[in-house]
């Protein structure tokens, strides 16, 4: 078939020869694709409002010979609590940029377009606080993780397979928990309690819309985000700038602590 229908959530778009738009999106159907929007960028264009990152739109799409184009579109979801919230919509651009680094086009991965979708929307509520927002993100990097082959090793010590006791560490290099057992200062590593390892695993079980409700302690939490940032950067080709922008906010948010 010439023309097909997806649904998809905009992760960015890019102006090109001022009137039309080269976009990259996320379907249920396809995975990430690039696409033009013909048009777009004319202040004129019913394609305009649907085609803008963080979108979640309804498109009927046009095989090309070298990219397919979009020939109608619609805006289901505008996100506008995000977007009007530099915080969240931070966050939320963190979370495209790491669905476009971490996918190749056209593998098609419906969990990863529901995690996506079903954060975005939970992020887009009113009541979801700074606290929730970082749970939110704590959440959706370790199931992200997990479903594009990431996982890492919680059950037992990655290097030997036995029981997690003793001094245990974390040890991104190798992708889990070192028990104390198999634990060698000179590794790259994070020294790590096991309420950490539980935390990492609750993340991964827990509905987005229930991480909200979590209670870890400061400590740990902390710990568990710094073992994800390290885990998710070292799986990105390049560095996020989104995430980069994302720390210099969060070492500037008022009463971030309280």
């Amino acid at each position: 078939m010439r023309q097909y229908d997806v649904e998809a959530v905009v992760l960015r778009s890019k102006t090109i020869r001022e009137a039309d738009k080269l976009v990259t999106i996320f379907s249920r159907q396809r995975g990430k694709q690039r696409v033009m929007a013909y048009g777009a960028a004319k202040a004129n264009s019913r394609k305009r409002g649907a085609v803008q990152p963080l979108c979640h739109s309804q498109m009927m799409l046009s095989r090309g010979k070298v990219l397919d184009s979009i020939t109608q579109c619609a805006g289901i979801s505008f996100f506008t609590e995000i977007v009007s919230n530099l915080e969240k919509m931070t966050v939320a651009f963190y979370f495209c940029e790491l669905m476009d680094i971490l996918n190749e086009e056209n593998e098609p991965n419906e969990p990863l377009f529901i995690l996506l979708l079903t954060t975005l929307k939970w992020l887009n509520q009113p009541t979801i606080d700074f606290a929730a927002v970082e749970k939110l993100q704590a959440g959706f990097e370790m199931k992200m993780l997990g479903l594009l082959g990431y996982m890492p090793e919680l059950g037992s010590c990655v290097n030997c397979g036995g029981d997690l006791t003793g001094k245990l560490t974390f040890s991104v290099d190798e992708g889990g928990v070192i028990c104390g057992h198999c634990y060698q200062p000179e590794n790259r590593v994070f020294a790590i309690k096991y309420p950490t390892v539980q935390l990492l695993r609750q993340l991964l079980t827990t509905k987005p819309g229930e991480l909200a409700l979590l209670q870890p302690d400061k400590w740990t939490f902390e710990q568990t985000k710094n073992i994800l940032k390290a885990l998710t950067r070292y799986h990105l080709e390049r560095r996020a700038k989104s995430l980069d922008f994302l720390e210099v906010l969060h070492k500037n948010t008022p009463n971030r602590d309280k």
